[in-house]
């Protein structure tokens, strides 16, 4: 093959790996987005959510389809299905609290996820029982 036909090859595959990798968004919370929940509902499969430290306690409710049945659920993350949600500081630094968000509720709710969801980071509070 010439050296054009070469040229051509490594600048179209170039051109694909941009343009692949590019389609990936860092979201940061709180510069881009005042909430985790913010945060990760801006976020489609790919992203990720960065956490800056503090302790998080912004909680929301949202009816979520379990097991085929319908429930209210609190958290203070819903994660979309092949997304990262992750501490820039670690769980030193960076605490989600439960305290107060209620029974039926959870820190970071991964339901009916097709691809999985990374949550690294993190230290939880608030909740000193689980219920089965």
């Amino acid at each position: 093959m010439s050296w054009l036909k070469w040229s051509t090859w490594i600048i179209a595959l170039t051109s694909c790996l941009t343009t692949a990798t590019g389609m990936a968004a860092t979201i940061r919370v709180p510069e881009d987005h005042s909430t985790i929940l913010a945060g990760m509902d801006a976020a489609a499969p790919g992203d990720t959510v960065l956490v800056g430290p503090g302790t998080w306690t912004a909680a929301e409710t949202r009816l979520i389809s379990l097991g085929g049945l319908l429930w209210n659920v609190r958290s203070l993350c819903f994660a979309k299905s092949g997304t990262a949600l992750i501490s820039t500081n670690g769980r030193d630094e960076t605490v989600l609290d439960l305290q107060g968000v209620g029974f039926f509720s959870t820190g970071v709710l991964m339901a009916n996820t097709a691809e999985p969801v990374l949550v690294d980071g993190f230290a939880f509070t608030g909740r000193t029982t689980v219920t089965e």
